[in-house]
């Protein structure tokens, strides 16, 4: 029985509509603890994945973004609720972050993807204003949740 036949209605529908922006079989589609959906996807296809979902589902409820530093690369968790908790996640190289911004598609994305740029160093394509949210103003020092900041 594939992951996909075994998920509620609601999580069915969102890996169903998703599963050909997936990454491989092995590692795309699993049950999270508390029945939470999560998708990985590769960091090209998360445009295409929310678009889907904001326009085929009806998706719009973004809860947060939330990133980790787990090198060699960064991994972002976009967290969405439609009936029931989903994630889709995305993994950055370490060197030079880029993800593209989900503001036109999501506004409410706006705060989070600002707070992912200042605390991690997180490039934000098209993202209309990139002002730091949690740092202070005239910080200058390296993004602070950023595992080699701290080590060494």
């Amino acid at each position: 029985m594939s992951e996909v036949s075994r998920l509620n209605a609601t999580h069915g529908s969102i890996a169903s509509a998703l599963v050909g922006l997936t990454l491989s079989a092995e590692t795309r589609i699993k049950s999270a603890p508390g029945d939470e959906l999560v998708i990985r996807l590769p960091v090209e296809n998360l445009r295409a994945a929310v678009v889907i979902l904001v326009n085929q589902l009806g998706v719009t409820h973004l809860t947060t973004i939330t990133g980790e530093d787990l090198p060699p690369q960064l991994t972002l968790k976009y967290h969405f609720w439609k009936e029931r908790g989903f994630t889709l996640e995305v993994e950055l190289p370490s060197e030079a972050p880029v993800v593209a911004s989900i503001v036109d598609l999501i506004p409410g994305a706006a705060l989070y993807e600002r707070e992912v740029h200042g605390m991690f160093g997180i490039a934000v394509e098209g993202h209309p204003d990139l002002q730091p949210l949690l740092l202070p103003d005239g910080w200058e020092g390296p993004p602070p949740l950023r595992k080699e900041v701290h080590s060494g």
